[in-house]
This record gives structure tokens, sequence and C-alpha cells, in this order.
């Protein structure tokens, strides 16, 4: 089974844009590939479409900060984001496709890739489009023809930067393009104080970053009707 491309509904406001989805390494010395393609079969059935809750790759970059949302919206007007209606895809299907972190110039193979995707951007115009990692944020600049940067250049540092110029910034077409981290939250915790500000160090990154985000979503949506619960 081949994991579902996206989930959601396009015309949400707010999307979700993954790396790649997750996979099982294969190693000849530990088993047979017989039993690695059968493994791998049953857990592609498993993990259905990208970023789901039965994975805990959403449950390290994103459940925490989302709980931490959801409070302050019933606080501030006893409402809910109805957070299913998401648009969630990855930015690419498989891993082993993803360009060197160390490249300016990607394959060819992108053009079309990101020009899709930016086509679907234009169509459905969403505001808020959330980027998790490295990768998922450089291919949406590019998507929008901004100026390329080498993926092992976006450090925790510099997509906190990056952050606080996208609450206060939207890129062309009145878009908010937010990155947030993704693999270090799980390997490094510790250090993804580095994309908090020195303003807001007290804070853990899931308490800044749910802050930061809770107070552009109620600004810029808070009478539209039909992303709440």
């Amino acid at each position: 089974m081949q994991i579902s491309k996206e989930r959601g509904n396009k015309d949400f406001p707010i999307w979700f844009i993954g790396d790649s989805q997750p996979t099982l390494e294969f190693n000849p010395k530990k088993k047979s590939l017989s039993v690695y393609l059968q493994e791998l079969s049953t857990y592609l059935d498993f993990i259905d479409y990208p970023l789901t809750t039965k994975h805990p790759t959403i449950h390290n970059i994103w459940t925490s900060i989302e709980n931490e949302l959801q409070e302050f919206f019933f606080r501030s007007f006893k409402k809910r984001l109805d957070s299913k209606k998401i648009y969630v895809r990855n930015a690419v299907r498989l891993a082993r496709i993803k360009p060197k972190g160390s490249s300016v110039n990607w394959n060819g193979q992108y053009d079309k890739l990101l020009n899709s995707f930016n086509s679907d951007i234009k169509k459905y115009q969403p505001r808020v489009l959330i980027t998790f990692g490295q990768f998922a944020y450089e291919f949406v600049r590019r998507s929008r023809n901004m100026k390329k940067v080498k993926i092992k250049d976006w450090t925790v540092i510099e997509l906190g930067n990056e952050f606080r110029k996208a609450m206060t910034n939207p890129n062309s077409g009145n878009l908010y393009m937010i990155p947030l981290l993704h693999e270090i939250v799980a390997n490094q915790p510790m250090y993804t104080q580095n994309f908090v500000d020195q303003q807001n160090v007290s804070k853990s990154y899931f308490e800044y970053v749910a802050q930061e985000l809770g107070l552009l979503i109620v600004n810029l949506f808070q009478k539209q009707g039909e992303i709440w619960i």
C-alpha cells in the first residue's frame, strides 16, 4: 500500500507541509529482502497519510504545540480550532529523492513538483502555511520563487529568525510562511531553545511557538466561523 499523498481540506486556510513519508531502513545483515518487503508493506498499511497520529513524528513536532494552542483559543473565546480540516501533505513522498543539504541547485525533476505546489497555493489561497524542518521550508520558498538557500544553512537559529519575520510579514499573495522544527525536536530537545528569542527564553519551544502562532491565528481568523468548533 502507498501512503496517501495528502489529507484534510485544501480550502482550509491553514496548511501543514512535512518532509517526506516515513519508511523502514533495509539492513541485509539483519534480514532478508523478502522479510523486509513484508514488514514494509505492513508498515505502510499502518502509516496511512502524511503526519499521521499513528506515527511518533507528529507527536514530537506538533502535538504539544496544538495542546497549548487549543487551550489558548478556548480560554480566549470558548472555541477550538477544527484541526482535522487542516490540509496536510509532504514536500516529497520519498526521502531518497531529496537534494543534498549542501546543494544550491536542485535536479530539474523538482521544477514540476515546485510548479504544481505553487499552482495549488494560487488556486486555494491558504493564509498560513506551516512547514516542518529545513527541507520543507526551502521547498516552499523555492515554489514561491524566493532566493535559493542550501538546506543545511537553515539552522535552528535561522529558522527561528524566519519564524519571527513570518509573524508580521506575509509573503507575496498575503501568505504567512511559518517554519517549525522537525527531527531536532526529538533528537536534541535542549537545542530547540536556540529557536526561541531572548525575550521569551524562559518559555519552552512549544510554549513559545504556540504563543506566537495563537496570536496570529486569532488575528487572522477569529471571525471565520468555519474553522472553529
